[in-house]
């Protein structure tokens, strides 16, 4: 690994909080929300802070509306857009993008190679990674013009769909052959008071019944005080107060419930809690001694190109190495003459090109 680049765009998070309605109010209660493409039941709230949040649930909470809301959980903040000004979602119509370019590599672990093919595969190559996982190798000399270039693009679901895609590979100007997939962020989960919920939910019901209870045993001391039947006051007194004991009883059983965690909480978490979770790009190749050994080598005896054609015996400065297979080289010589010119090219030979450096290795012998 000579170099290592990480992506920090995803770092920097956001609440989601999906609901069936709005915290605050009965209208205009959500239907669908469009998510990037993909649209999704009710509403959504966007928050920056936790603080929010926990406000937003206490407001679901104070109207005894906590199973609004179904889903709680992080994207990171450049992969959502919220264009209403306020923390209710607006929805998006298409994926969030940004763009990265990593550098070509001119070096192999620090040395300089003349023969630049060293530069290439399976050398040099350019490693890209998820950090959960899964990882993909790429090949500099496979990118078109001076640099890689990258898309990087998400929506904010549950757990934000987010992946990355070569944009000059292979000619092709979006690869998604090539693609990675980024790992999931956390599903949150969250406190709901069973019995807060409970209790503003009926307290209207509780509030009622209780009078109407009180009613039927003021009715009921009323008929006794007049004498209008002593038996029938005496058990509306009895039904009375058996009703608030009902409520009352009931108010205790639902004070007895714990609070229950909603929600789930996936693999992400560490990668997220240490800022982690992005995309990472490694420049890998061999080590510069092993370069040094095989860029000797190239220099001295070139490496195949399995191609039919003229030999190159004049394209770089000192030297040229050429070795062929059945040389087809013909022409008014004689034949045994002709056949050792033809068995020194099949066994390799090196053509020198100024006497003077003849035999030394160590000069350049760069590309004409």
């Amino acid at each position: 690994v000579n170099s290592k680049e990480y992506e920090n765009r995803l770092d920097t998070l956001k609440y989601i909080i999906q609901c069936t309605e709005w915290s605050t109010t009965d209208a205009d209660k959500p239907l669908a929300t469009n998510f990037g493409g993909v649209y999704m039941a009710g509403g959504a709230y966007v928050c920056d802070t936790i603080n929010q949040v926990v406000n937003i649930l206490q407001a679901f909470a104070g109207r005894g509306k906590s199973d609004a809301v179904y889903n709680l959980y992080v994207v990171p903040a450049s992969m959502i857009t919220n264009t209403s000004g306020t923390l209710q979602y607006s929805g998006q119509n298409s994926p969030n993008e940004l763009i990265k370019s990593i550098a070509k590599v001119t070096t192999v672990n620090g040395y300089n190679p003349i023969n630049k093919k060293l530069l290439t595969f399976p050398y040099n190559y350019l490693l890209i990674s998820n950090n959960s996982g899964s990882s993909n190798i790429l090949h500099y000399e496979r990118f078109g013009g001076t640099g890689c270039f990258f898309k990087i693009k998400g929506v904010p679901t549950v757990g934000a769909s987010i992946k990355i895609i070569p944009t000059n590979y292979d000619n092709n100007n979006n690869d998604e052959e090539e693609g990675l997939i980024a790992g999931k962020l956390p599903t949150l989960n969250w406190s709901d008071d069973e019995y807060t919920n409970w209790l503003t939910q009926n307290s209207v019901n509780i509030a009622l019944g209780v009078a109407s209870a009180g009613i039927t045993i003021i009715g009921g001391v009323g008929m006794m005080a007049t004498g209008g039947g002593a038996v029938a006051g005496a058990g509306a007194v009895v039904s009375g107060s058996m009703a608030i004991a009902n409520e009352l009883g009931a108010i205790y059983q639902h004070s007895l419930q714990p609070n229950s965690a909603k929600g789930n909480v996936n693999g992400g978490d560490i990668n997220v809690c240490d800022h982690k979770n992005g995309f990472y790009f490694y420049n890998m190749s061999i080590k510069e001694e092993y370069a040094r050994i095989i860029d000797n080598y190239f220099s001295m005896f070139g490496y195949k190109i399995n191609r039919v054609k003229i030999p190159n015996i004049t394209g770089r400065t000192n030297w040229n190495y050429v070795k062929t297979i059945n040389c087809n080289f013909d022409g008014d010589i004689p034949q045994t003459d002709l056949n050792i010119i033809r068995a020194m090219f099949n066994n390799g030979v090196t053509l020198w090109h100024n006497p003077a450096t003849m035999y030394n290795y160590s000069n350049s012998n760069n590309i004409v």
